[in-house]
């Protein structure tokens, strides 16, 4: 079993029931955990693996503190731009990770949301 899981949390950062219950799903299924770039905290642009979820960073765009920034994302064409960015960079690395034929896509992350309809799940695996 293959699963992408969106995150609003860091893999290493705090252990939430997230982290917990991915860590109760058998060992021979592969998690690819994709989580929010944070500043000031240690982001992995490459996927690293701790036994058998492979975590990382995907900078989500949500808000933001200046003004002009909040302004330009207000603007329809903008934001689509943004979104498709961020999923064409999704996929990129679902790609890398060989997750492009997940079982499930799961998301935890609000701001992930839009992203996960560029994404594929093979129809037995996907919730709805």
């Amino acid at each position: 079993m293959k699963i992408v899981f969106f995150s609003e949390i860091k893999w290493q950062y705090l252990r939430t029931r997230k982290q917990q219950i991915v860590r109760r799903f058998p060992a021979d299924w592969q998690i690819l955990f994709i989580e929010p770039y944070t500043a000031g905290k240690p982001n992995s642009f490459r996927v690293q693996w701790d036994k058998n979820v492979g975590f990382v960073t995907l900078p989500y765009f949500k808000n933001f503190p200046q003004s002009w920034m909040q302004a330009l994302v207000s603007f329809k064409f903008v934001r689509a731009g943004v979104i498709l960015f961020a999923s064409l960079w999704a996929a990129v690395l679902i790609r890398r990770s060989g997750f492009q034929h997940a079982d499930l896509i799961m998301v935890s992350n609000v701001y992930a949301a839009p992203l996960v309809r560029w994404q594929k799940a093979t129809p037995v695996g996907t919730c709805r």
